[in-house]
């Protein structure tokens, strides 16, 4: 009963002024709907994958993603929105539209008047990602009981170790419901290729040397050139496969290259990279998986100037060793994690990408490199199929009880 006067009394004293809230922009979808929150935006590339596999595997047939100041959008089956303002209203209204049958809360501390909120008609409701850096309550700290009352309100917690599940565990979600299983993470799936092609590809190349720069831009151009030229005076046969930000800055590319004294093919002239080629610029759209596939080195681009570089885990996934500038977004937990498994190398000039492509060269090294970043993104994965069987199992509970 304390828990529930703690939290009743936070309600009475943060009622604040009535919030306009805008009204919904959409009906909502037939079926089961799970309701998952990231409190840190930064949780939401594994939010998102969480949300696919729920619709994949035919968890759910709808899944609702909010986060603070996220842009409405739907894409692939979600339903994207920014998170209910902390008032009683907005959630309320919020929750009477969407009618969730569950909900998870990853990242940040949690909400009590979300958890308040949630409690009529009661839904199962499931922490994920839970951590001691992140535990607590936002407002009411001082209240006595409250971040217990708010806490005992999951059913299930995966925690990201043993420290933090033991510490959910005494705030009154019952310790069998407590998990430690790691961090959540998206593990993302390496994007597909045309096996055909990347047989033939193989066989052409197969005697030489390769590293891959995907997804560069025109402001990366300069460092690109100087670490192939740099790199090519002691591995003679090296061929460098770079992807451009956008498949019309190709003949750009190409130019810039041969200015700097290399023999260059343009893939969408349709010429291959032979025995002569130094640069293959590889100006065409949706080809990742198979660069990926046919490269044991890759330059992550994007990443030494403001740019957006690519998802890292694409390549892990592959077991390529891993390259990158200073400027992670929008993936700046993605490398981050990585970086801490020794499984990429972090590079600022032309002078430490030609080191790193060259150190790299060395198949003892690059395994190295590849196997620890692919041991990371195989454990998001991992993660990602335990919330997929909580939330799974918590759903069949609530059809169960409905029927008794």
């Amino acid at each position: 009963m304390a828990r529930s006067l703690s939290l009743l009394l936070f309600a009475g004293l943060t009622r604040g002024p009535r919030a306009l809230e805008a009204l919904p922009d959409m009906a909502r979808p037939r079926g089961g709907l799970v309701w998952c929150h990231a409190e840190d935006p930064t949780k939401l590339p594994a939010i998102n994958v969480l949300a696919e596999r729920l619709l994949i595997e035919e968890v759910v047939p709808n899944v609702l993603v909010t986060a603070p100041g996220q842009q409405p959008d739907e894409r692939d089956g979600i339903i994207r929105r920014p998170a209910p303002q902390d008032r009683r209203r907005p959630i309320r209204d919020f929750l009477d539209h969407w009618d969730p049958d569950l909900m998870t809360w990853s990242g940040g501390p949690v909400r009590p008047r979300y958890m308040l909120e949630t409690d009529s008609p009661a839904i199962p409701r499931v922490l994920l990602d839970g951590s001691v850096t992140t535990f607590g309550v936002t407002g009411g700290g001082w209240l006595p009981r409250l971040t217990r009352a708010t806490y005992g309100r999951f059913d299930h917690a995966l925690a990201v170790d043993s420290l933090s599940a033991i510490r959910i565990g005494r705030q009154g979600v019952g310790r069998r419901n407590v998990q430690a299983i790691g961090p959540l993470d998206e593990g993302t799936a390496p994007p597909p290729c045309n096996e055909a092609e990347r047989a033939d590809l193989a066989e052409m190349m197969a005697s030489r040397q390769i590293w891959l720069a995907v997804d560069c831009d025109e402001a990366e151009l300069p460092t690109l050139v100087a670490a192939q030229a740099q790199t090519l005076r002691r591995a003679h046969r090296l061929l460098l496969i770079v992807v451009p930000s956008h498949p019309s800055l190709g003949p750009a590319f190409a130019e810039a290259f041969r200015a700097g004294g290399l023999q260059v093919a343009l893939r969408s002239e349709g010429r291959d990279p032979d025995n002569a080629v130094q640069v293959y610029v590889a100006d065409i759209e949706g080809e990742h998986g198979l660069w990926y596939r046919l490269a044991p080195v890759v330059f992550m681009g994007g990443t030494l100037v403001a740019g957006q570089s690519r998802n890292p885990y694409e390549a892990a996934a592959l077991g390529s060793a891993t390259i990158h500038g200073p400027l992670t977004d929008p993936f700046p937990a993605q490398y981050g994690h990585l970086a801490r498994a020794g499984g990429t190398h972090m590079i600022r000039t032309p002078a430490e990408l030609a080191a790193a492509v060259e150190a790299l060269q060395a198949p003892d090294r690059a395994a190295q490199l590849a196997h620890a970043a692919w041991d990371v993104s195989s454990r998001g994965a991992e993660v990602t199929n335990r919330a997929v069987e909580v939330i799974r199992d918590a759903l069949k509970g609530v059809s169960d009880n409905a029927r008794t």
